[in-house]
């Protein structure tokens, strides 16, 4: 996603928009510094929508360890289209029930910000 540690991968991607997914069968979840599209599960996940060239797949592959770790694999939309993602089928973490992690992580944030621990602090080595 726009913003995210590897969306410069997607640098000369056509952008087709954002997209939605049904919500029958998938979940996203929080595997720490980034999510996981896992299946099953009941959430609608917001994100967006590239058109990939051969090549770009191939990166993209090898980021997401396709087929050892992540499998590549078809998904519906909301709207009826099919695209296609990286599955980490039976990942475990937090269920993000928003659909979309940025919202999510800004969510966290102001959440651990009201906690009094934004992010966990150096000590200098006490």
């Amino acid at each position: 996603m726009a913003g995210e540690h590897y969306h410069h991968l997607m640098d000369g991607a056509p952008f087709l928009g954002e997209a939605t997914t049904t919500t029958a069968t998938v979940r996203l979840v929080d595997l720490g510094w980034y999510p996981a599209l896992t299946r099953p599960g009941s959430t609608a996940v917001r994100g967006e929508l590239y058109e990939v060239s051969p090549e770009l797949l191939d990166r993209l592959d090898a980021l997401e360890e396709h087929p050892d770790v992540y499998l590549r694999g078809p998904i519906t939309l909301a709207d009826g289209r099919r695209a296609t993602t990286y599955w980490l089928d039976g990942a475990e973490g937090v269920t993000i029930d928003c659909g979309h992690w940025p919202t999510y992580r800004s969510q966290l944030a102001t959440r651990r910000h009201a906690e009094g621990s934004v992010w966990p602090r150096k000590t200098n080595g006490r």
